[in-house]
């Protein structure tokens, strides 16, 4: 669903952009988007806001929905041979430093494509 916003209704989370449960990032993705509309109301006119929060999400939504598509037939294909390479493979790339990094990126909810992230500083601490 994209635009995220019309007037001055907004959907975030999974109403917003739903995806396979596989990279278990619903609840992270949906806490960052309060925190980025939140981010964007303070500035003040609303439906510059809501445009400036729409573009803001969409890079990492984009990618995470993207990923969740490519790695869950790889966890849950009912084929035998995504099985066998899975099994085969999954390991020798959670040992490799460059995987295991954008393996850990991904999980922490950090990815904003596949090859750029977003640096920790640039979430504020909660007040």
């Amino acid at each position: 669903m994209y635009p995220w916003h019309e007037n001055r209704v907004v959907v975030i989370g999974d109403a917003a952009h739903g995806m396979s449960p596989q990279l278990g990032q619903g609840a992270n993705l949906g806490l960052i988007d309060a925190s980025v509309l939140a981010q964007c109301l303070a500035q003040g006119d609303v439906p510059q806001a809501l445009a400036h929060y729409s573009s803001a999400r969409r890079p990492q939504l984009r990618f995470y929905q993207s990923a969740s598509r490519f790695v869950t037939p790889w966890f849950q294909s009912s084929h035998p041979l995504m099985g066998r390479l899975r099994d085969a493979f999954h390991g020798p790339f959670c040992k490799t430093p460059l995987l295991k990094r954008q393996m850990l990126l991904t999980l922490a909810c950090m990815k904003t494509g596949y090859f750029s992230s977003t640096p920790l500083h640039t979430f504020p601490p909660l007040d």
